[in-house]
């Protein structure tokens, strides 16, 4: 395979032979070379290399080689993404001696994550809402599926088999309210049939073999309630939660510490971030697990849970993060935190798992 060309790849440091490889679902054959770092950028043979990564210094040179003085050599514009690095407990081999740092090379789109169509009644929604969810997806290294809203649950299942993640995104319909044991208010939207079902066969998915999953506006409201939580249909604060699409810091959220999504605040980053808001539902009682992670301080809605486990990253926030990709570093983390999860992932026995709906 020629890694150099017709891929976008992912750049991993390694300096010792037990050191740091990139963790793809696939196995993939790895080329080891060493390359030169002119101005942020590696090339070799005259291919430019994607470096996937955010600001930070590099690691490279830090650690042990069998070359002492290998150890004094810095490579200062290489950037860096450490949530990308897995730990191999058995030795790599590589084709060339670890007389100084070396960078390994492996295909970036290696994981597959599931995204249903948002909406099963609206093409013009989906084509509007979509390509910012696939793009941030691909921006974080990973290959979004698109899981069709029509298609026969046995084709569903066959796509699930070979994704490692689940992506639920938002949708402009509301959770139908009988779910949760309401009737529904006037103000409450029309449910979505087709993407409660597709939502159903995911989410039993991703809980049964322990996926990743990352849930949006809508899809936090979706996994909530199909972990036994209910919604608040009609919000009514004087924060305004849906401004419009093209506000991008609508009003603060309060992390909870000590949470997954507290970890992800960038280094330098306000306590309390700005996000942007377009919903006017709300998670009222937390499912099952879940725990609540961010608020909104000034009328306390819920903003983000995820589930009371170490071991299976699950995570929903109410705002839209795919939105303020390119801008914001926070949503960068949230969407590099879900893919990390999702290479590391291992298929779990249905035995063995403790979450059902």
């Amino acid at each position: 395979m020629n890694l150099l060309h017709g891929s976008r790849l992912l750049v991993v440091a390694r300096t010792s032979s037990a050191g740091l490889l990139a963790g793809c679902r696939e196995d993939l054959p790895v080329h080891a070379a060493l390359y030169t770092n002119r101005k942020n950028s590696l090339t070799k043979n005259g291919y430019p290399i994607h470096i996937a990564g955010a600001p930070g210094p590099s690691p490279l040179g830090t650690g042990e080689t069998t070359d002492p003085e290998a150890r004094k050599r810095r490579l200062p514009h290489l950037r860096w993404l450490p949530l990308w690095v897995h730990r191999f407990n058995s030795a790599v081999r590589s084709p060339i001696p670890f007389a100084a740092p070396v960078i390994t090379l492996v295909p970036a789109m290696c994981v597959h994550i599931a995204i249903p169509e948002p909406t099963g009644k609206d093409a013009e929604y989906n084509q509007r809402s979509l390509p910012a969810y696939l793009a941030a997806l691909r921006s974080a290294g990973a290959t979004p599926i698109i899981v069709p809203l029509h298609e026969h649950q046995d084709r569903v299942a066959r796509l699930l088999s070979g994704v490692q993640g689940v992506f639920l995104p938002g949708s402009k319909f509301d959770v139908d309210p009988q779910r949760y044991g309401e009737a529904p208010l006037p103000e409450c939207g029309e449910p979505d049939p087709a993407r409660a079902a597709v939502d159903e066969l995911l989410l039993q998915d991703a809980f049964s073999l322990h996926k990743p999953i990352l849930a949006i506006c809508g899809g936090m409201q979706s996994l909530n309630v199909w972990l036994n939580g209910s919604l608040i249909q009609d919000l009514k604060t004087a924060v305004n939660h849906s401004p419009g699409r093209e506000v991008e810091e609508a009003h603060p959220v309060r992390i909870t510490p000590g949470s997954r999504l507290a970890s992800l605040i960038p280094r330098g980053s306000a306590a309390e971030p700005q996000v942007n808001s377009s919903h006017h539902q709300a998670i009222r009682v937390p499912g099952d697990g879940l725990r609540v992670s961010a608020v909104s301080p000034q009328d306390g809605v819920v903003e983000a849970v995820e589930l009371d486990s170490r071991e299976h990253f699950v995570l929903g926030v109410q705002w839209h993060p795919e939105r303020t990709y390119t801008a914001s570093a926070f949503s960068r983390a949230l969407f590099a935190a879900f893919v990390q999860a999702a290479v590391v992932w291992q298929p779990r026995r249905i035995a063995e798992s403790t979450v059902s709906a």
